[in-house]
């Protein structure tokens, strides 16, 4: 399956079935946070991604991510290696209603052609669990 970008039907789909989707981000799928600074010089994240319906138009995403980023020390500027552990939940509406406890409207992250830019926001929530300054603990 393309992990980029997927349908509504299809995203239903694995909501409905309850599916999970496997796969690993590497350093490319961090540039787009660093346009200034410095991206990971190496990064290896495991994610796991349980699709789950919460109603007839919300959907739970359990993210799962473990892995490690090499990343430059906000104050020595020395290499360190930063240590990914994030467990996290999006709910995804799929009406123009977004309901009390949802966070994303799915007008958010769909694109002209109807399609969900899943990648997107597994990215975004990996990168947002990341500390704004990470030091080692020499520092």
């Amino acid at each position: 399956m393309k992990i980029k970008k997927i349908s509504i039907h299809e995203f239903n789909r694995l909501a409905s079935e309850r599916q999970t989707l496997n796969l690993i981000l590497k350093e490319d799928n961090f540039k787009r946070f660093y346009k200034d600074g410095h991206p990971p010089l190496k990064a290896n994240c495991n994610v796991i991604v349980v699709f789950e319906f919460i109603d007839a138009r919300t959907i739970q995403l359990i993210i799962n991510a473990q892995g490690s980023l090499m990343l430059g020390c906000s104050r020595c500027d020395e290499l360190m290696e930063y240590e990914v552990r994030e467990e996290a939940i999006e709910m995804v509406s799929l009406g123009r209603d977004q309901g009390a406890f949802s966070s994303i409207c799915i007008q958010d992250v769909t694109a002209e052609d109807g399609k969900i830019e899943l990648l997107k926001l597994i990215e975004d929530t990996i990168y947002l669990s990341i500390p704004m300054y990470p030091t080692h603990g020499n520092c």
